[in-house]
C-alpha cells in the first residue's frame, strides 16, 4: 500500500446544473421531470470527490472566481470531507448547464466560458501545490486550461511536481496535452475523440486506440489510458503490459464525471496495492457506476463492487511483427 495521497488541480472549475425533461421543446416553456442536480465540478475536483468516496486520502487545489457562482461552488465543497485550497482570482466562475431529454434520448451540454489563469494566478497555484506535496503523492492535472492560461501551464506544473519527486498524471485536451508531454508525465488519460483531435486522424478500433496510446508514449507519456466515447472500452498501456477493459452494460446516466471516476478508481486501487489488472477493473467499475448516475455522482467501494461483474479485463499479446490482438 502506498502512503501517499491524490492531489488534484482544477484551473477551470464549473458549477454544473443538470436538468431532466420528459421532452425538450426548443422555444417553449419546459418543466423539469425530476430533481435538479447542482454539483461543484471540473475534472480535477471530480477526481478528488470520486477518490474520497473510495476512501483514499486526497486534497484539491482549485483556482476559483470571486463571484456569486464561486461562493456557491465553495459552499458545496464545504460539505466534502477532504481538504480543498481555493486560489481566488478576480472574475467569474463558469457554470455549465446539462439538459437531459428523456423523450429523445439526448444530452445537451451548454458550456460556459471560463476566465482567469494569468501568470500570477498560475504562480500562486504552483506555490500552493508544492507546499501540499510529498514524494509519495500523485498529482492529477486535469481539465481544459482557462482562457488566459499559457499553453505550457501544465508543463510548468509538471516540472514543479517532479522537482518534489511526486508522480504526474494528466487528463486534458490537445494544446495543453501537447505541451505537458514534453515533461514526460507518469500517466495520461484521454478520450478517443480527444486522441483524434490531437493526432488529426481517425481513432476507431481497439487497434487504433492501442496505436494512439503507443504514440503518446513515444511523445513522452510513461503510461497511457484511452477511453471509448460510449464508456464501453478502455485501453491501458502500463509498463510492458497492454490491457483492455470491456464494460458489458453502459448508461443510463449522464456523461458528467464518468472518465474522472475511471481515473480516480484506477489511482485509488493502485494506492491500495491492487495489481494493474485489478486496478483497471476497479476503475472501469467506478466509471460504470458514474455512467448510471445523473450529474457528477461517484460510488463508494461497496457501490461500485456491484458493477465489477460487468467488466472483463484482457491482456493483449503483441510481438514486433504483428498488430496487437486481444
Amino acid at each position: 500500500m502506498n502512503n501517499g495521497k491524490i492531489v488534484t488541480v482544477t484551473l477551470n472549475p464549473s458549477l454544473d446544473k443538470t436538468l431532466l425533461t420528459h421532452h425538450l421543446n426548443i422555444g417553449y416553456h419546459n418543466r423539469v421531470a425530476d430533481t435538479t442536480h447542482l454539483d461543484a465540478s471540473g475534472r480535477g475536483i471530480n477526481v478528488s470527490r470520486a477518490a474520497d468516496r473510495l476512501g483514499v486520502p486526497t486534497r484539491a487545489i482549485v483556482l476559483l472566481g470571486s463571484d456569486a457562482i464561486g461562493h456557491a461552488y465553495r459552499g458545496l465543497l464545504a460539505e466534502e470531507s477532504f481538504s480543498t485550497t481555493f486560489i481566488v482570482q478576480q472574475g467569474p466562475t463558469r457554470s455549465d448547464t446539462i439538459i437531459v431529454d428523456r423523450g429523445n434520448a439526448t444530452e445537451t451540454h451548454i458550456i460556459d466560458e471560463g476566465s482567469g489563469g494569468s501568470p500570477d494566478d498560475i504562480q500562486r497555484v504552483i506555490e500552493n501545490l508544492q507546499d501540499a506535496l510529498g514524494p509519495e503523492d500523485t498529482v492529477v492535472l486535469a481539465g481544459v486550461l482557462p482562457r488566459e492560461a499559457a499553453p505550457d501551464t501544465y508543463r510548468q506544473m509538471a516540472d514543479a511536481v517532479q522537482a518534489v519527486g511526486a508522480r504526474v498524471v494528466v487528463m486534458t485536451t490537445s494544446d495543453g496535452l501537447g505541451q505537458v508531454l514534453k515533461a514526460q508525465p507518469d500517466f495520461v488519460t484521454l478520450m478517443r475523440l480527444e486522441a483524434e483531435s490531437l493526432f488529426n486522424y481517425p481513432v476507431r478500433t481497439d487497434a487504433d486506440m492501442i496505436s494512439g496510446c503507443q504514440k503518446l508514449r513515444a511523445l513522452g507519456a510513461a503510461n497511457v489510458m484511452m477511453v471509448a466515447d460510449d464508456y464501453s472500452r478502455v485501453v491501458l498501456l502500463d509498463g510492458e503490459n497492454i490491457l483492455t477493459a470491456e464494460v458489458a452494460e453502459t448508461g443510463p446516466g449522464t456523461d458528467s464525471g464518468v472518465v474522472d471516476a475511471l481515473l480516480a478508481g484506477y489511482l485509488a486501487a493502485q494506492l491500495l496495492g491492487q495489481p494493474t489488472e485489478e486496478a483497471l477493473r476497479t476503475g472501469a467499475a467506478a466509471m460504470n457506476y458514474a455512467d448510471s448516475q445523473i450529474g457528477n455522482v461517484f460510488g463508494s467501494f461497496d457501490e461500485i463492487r456491484q458493477n465489477l461483474h460487468r467488466v472483463d479485463v484482457h491482456q493483449v499479446e503483441t510481438n514486433e511483427n504483428t498488430t496487437p490482438t486481444p
